[in-house]
């Protein structure tokens, strides 16, 4: 999976990476605010997401948005499962 918010997106983005995430996105496009979608994307790619790094590691989540990242969590857990992980 890979994901992707703030600039070039409509997903909302941290205050604090908003320098972070504008750099990465004039040098290498969308971005999570630390790692660009290309980079991101290796193996199968499964989806884009809307969650910003931290989100993913469930650092700094919004009330409204952990939701979001629980069902990505979710969605990852249920198919490795099915890989037989």
């Amino acid at each position: 999976m890979s994901a992707a918010v703030g600039k070039g997106t409509k997903a909302p983005l941290n205050a604090i990476f908003r320098f972070q995430n504008q750099y990465i996105y004039q040098h290498e496009g969308l971005n999570d605010s630390f790692v660009s979608l290309e980079s991101a994307k290796w193996g199968e790619h499964l989806k884009t997401v809307s969650l910003s790094h931290l989100e993913q590691t469930n650092i700094k989540v919004a009330k409204d948005r952990q939701k979001l990242v629980d069902d990505f969590w979710i969605s990852l857990m249920n198919h490795l499962s099915k890989k037989g992980f």
